[in-house]
């Protein structure tokens, strides 16, 4: 994935969180996962971004997002870890 390709995904993640950040249902979404979720499962790990947490604070600690990005993908992104899901107006298909 090139630079350019993941600034761009940045930003159109930062639109994304600007214009729903005030939602109600987004905002009761996030404080049911702050008051439910165990602090040491999966779930209550970094779930949402802005281009002040993908850009500008991995920068300040010496990291770009697409160095991230490349040590991630080969350790984390195989096709033979993956499945198919197809779903139509019959329903499921496996």
């Amino acid at each position: 994935m090139g630079e350019n390709a993941v600034e761009r995904e940045m930003k159109a993640v930062d639109s994304e969180f600007e214009n729903t950040k005030t939602d109600d249902e987004i905002r009761l979404d996030l404080i049911r996962k702050e008051s439910i979720v165990n602090s040491t499962h999966q779930m209550a790990g970094f779930g949402w971004g802005n281009i002040k947490s993908l850009k500008t604070d991995l920068e300040e600690s010496g990291v770009t997002a697409v160095q991230l990005l490349h040590e991630w993908y080969p350790k984390n992104y195989s096709a033979n870890w993956m499945c198919l899901t197809v779903q139509s107006g019959k329903g499921i298909i496996l």
